[in-house]
């Protein structure tokens, strides 16, 4: 082979694992800047329990290793409109509502006895 054409062989091969190195990063959690949850209003239910609560403004953020759900609270109780952290680990259902109204309403006819 040509030393020229070990010369363009190499270029190649360098730009084609740069980028794959690019696509790579780009695919990454932190690459990634779409939120799911951007405008909704969620319902978030305890894995191990029967209690959900309301948010709104919703973010995925990451601490010390964990992912979490980050948002206001909006549902009638002591933290309404606090921002709060629920572990990911602890999430087993994330039900997505058109607005507050939508949850409130949903959430009262769940709670009457039948």
């Amino acid at each position: 082979m040509k030393k020229s054409a070990m010369i363009a062989v190499a270029i190649l091969v360098v730009a084609t694992m740069g980028l794959g190195a690019f696509r790579l990063q780009a695919q990454g959690p932190e690459a990634n800047p779409v939120n799911p949850f951007a405008g909704k209003v969620i319902e978030v239910h305890y894995k191990h329990s029967s209690y959900s609560e309301g948010l709104q403004n919703v973010e995925l953020k990451t601490f010390d290793g964990r992912r979490f759900l980050v948002g206001r609270e909006i549902q009638d109780n002591y933290r309404e409109g606090l921002e709060t952290w629920f572990a990911m680990d602890d999430v087993a259902l994330i039900t997505i509502h058109k607005d507050v109204d939508d949850l409130n309403k949903r959430t009262k006819q769940a709670a009457k006895p039948e």
